[in-house]
């Protein structure tokens, strides 16, 4: 192993994932937004290809977050726009994190030459969580199947 690289996946921010759910509780949810900004280059350099379509998606959940946010402030009732935006942010954070699941995917095979997989019930139940999971156990899962 001394003349293999060093294996690291190079996203800068991390935390366990049980901090990282504490925060998403206590915050009701929106610290997610704070952490895809805090590591948007981390991810984006991972596949610069998929720039435009991990703004384009964490920005549209971001949107429909605070109109729901307004709209409860604001004493107004749920109402199928609630409902349609709520299905939109669900959507979304399955969509970013299959994403930057891939994304990681490609890394790994294209720098070490390694295929990860990844549980596709996680993703669809606790798709954050997982991400973040994910990214946490990057290095020991390529060491693993190296």
């Amino acid at each position: 192993m001394d003349n293999q690289k060093e294996i690291i996946l190079p996203i800068k921010n991390r935390q366990s994932t049980l901090k990282f759910l504490l925060k998403i509780i206590v915050t009701l949810g929106y610290y997610k937004y704070f952490w895809f900004l805090k590591n948007a280059n981390d991810i984006i350099n991972l596949d610069k290809d998929q720039k435009s379509l991990y703004w384009s998606i964490v920005g549209s959940s971001f949107i429909a977050d605070m109109f729901i946010l307004i709209t409860a402030f604001s004493g107004g009732e749920v109402s199928e726009t609630i409902k349609f935006c709520q299905s939109l942010i669900k959507g979304a954070l399955i969509a970013i994190t299959l994403m930057v699941l891939k994304s990681i995917e490609k890394y790994s095979l294209n720098n070490y030459g390694v295929k990860i997989r990844h549980n596709i019930f996680a993703i669809l139940f606790v798709s954050l969580i997982y991400l973040n999971f994910a990214i946490n156990t990057f290095e020991e899962r390529v060491k693993k199947n190296l």
